[in-house]
């Protein structure tokens, strides 16, 4: 994907990949992201911003339409968010993935350090 933009995000992969297969069976590229770290850490999914529903911007209205159609979407919000704006929320995604590793490594350390005291 040269410019995608995000549709929407998900607390449950369920949801994620049910959404992606609806806009994928219309002939739209979708990326999910996030979606291996809220399987295997569920209870990171807030933390990390859940998992985001990426498609191509040039689709993204029909795109939208669908989400609409198919319930994922209430009609209520406006698509406002811009290719800026998601740039963003992957990099606070990205930073948020880092610290998680750190403080996981960090406990495996104190861990093996502890074992062997």
């Amino acid at each position: 994907m040269k410019h995608p933009v995000l549709m929407r995000t998900f607390t449950m992969p369920q949801e994620a990949y049910m959404a992606k297969l609806a806009l994928e069976s219309r002939g739209i590229e979708v990326k999910l992201e996030d979606e291996l770290t809220v399987q295997v850490l569920n209870f990171y999914s807030n933390a990390i911003g859940g998992i985001k529903l990426f498609v191509e911007a040039d689709r993204a209205a029909f795109a939208y339409r669908i989400l609409v159609e198919d319930g994922y979407e209430d009609g209520e919000n406006l698509m406002e968010q811009t290719a800026f704006e998601s740039d963003q929320n992957q990099q606070r995604s990205a930073i948020v993935l880092k610290i998680v590793k750190i403080v996981f490594l960090v406990a495996m350390v104190v861990f093996i350090f502890m074992l062997f005291k």
